[in-house]
């Protein structure tokens, strides 16, 4: 069992890691580096984890002020280690359930027509 997680994205800011939503319901630490408009940035947040940290295309001279971050907030002062206080009902709408239950609707809507 992990003691703590990392997701990284991409420079896409619509790509989302396939793995931030079992992290996120893990309830364990977790650093999150991710484009600034990244959903996974919005969520990771939503959730409590304070150390999530988003770049632009156009970082640049930008990456040495992440690294410096990342090291100052998950390393220096424990972030690895703080357990995200967390709002489930912010993730309902991403669970196989919910998804399978709007996925049906649209299915019904169809035979409906």
């Amino acid at each position: 069992q992990a003691n703590a997680l990392m997701v990284i994205g991409s420079n896409d800011p619509t790509y989302s890691a396939s793995k931030i939503f079992p992290y996120l319901f893990a309830h364990h630490p977790l650093l999150t580096l991710a484009h600034d408009q990244s959903q996974m940035l919005e969520l990771a947040r939503g959730q409590g984890h304070a150390c999530s940290f988003g770049f632009t295309n156009e970082s640049g001279g930008q990456i040495e002020d992440l690294i410096t971050r990342v090291y100052d907030q998950w390393f220096a002062a424990g972030g690895y280690a703080s357990i995200p206080e967390g709002n489930p009902a912010l993730l309902v709408p991403h669970t196989a359930g919910e998804m399978t239950r709007r996925l049906t609707g649209i299915f019904d809507q169809a035979v409906i027509k």
